[in-house]
């Protein structure tokens, strides 16, 4: 059903929207292959570009994060294996889904410090992203 709707909507920001909730998904194949159709349909579009730049920083290290999503699905528990992915995300350019990757060990293990620099980390970035695009965001 919703992949019936999903294709009443054909549009080049509609593809973005799609590829970035399928990014949070970490269904990589599928978001991927809405940003190409967004490209085909509109490259010039700002929100096409910037996915397309966020999908080929994150692209370098799909390989990586995907076999961390593989390992999480039987451990998702797993500190380590959390703050592995949040580390890869936060190398690719992409601190907002290595944000809950890096809070998320400090809940299930709160001596591990590796995971809380990770949080910190993307939390940083983020900010300093939400205030070049003029978003203060509650960042101090």
């Amino acid at each position: 059903m919703i992949n019936q709707l999903v294709a009443l909507q054909d549009g080049a920001g509609d593809h973005v929207q799609r590829a970035l909730v399928r990014r949070r998904l970490h269904r990589w194949p599928e978001a991927i292959e809405d940003v190409r159709r967004a490209q085909a349909l509109q490259p010039e579009a700002p929100d096409v570009r910037a996915a397309t730049k966020l999908f080929g920083q994150v692209g370098k290290f799909l390989t990586g994060i995907q076999d961390l999503d593989a390992r999480l699905a039987s451990a998702p528990e797993d500190d380590h294996l959390l703050a592995d992915r949040a580390l890869l995300l936060l190398r690719s350019g992409d601190p907002e889904l290595a944000l809950p990757d890096g809070e998320a060990p400090s809940k299930i293990a709160p001596w591990a410090m590796p995971p809380r620099r990770f949080a910190g980390l993307a939390f940083i970035a983020l900010c300093t992203e939400g205030r070049r695009w003029g978003k203060e965001g509650g960042c101090g």
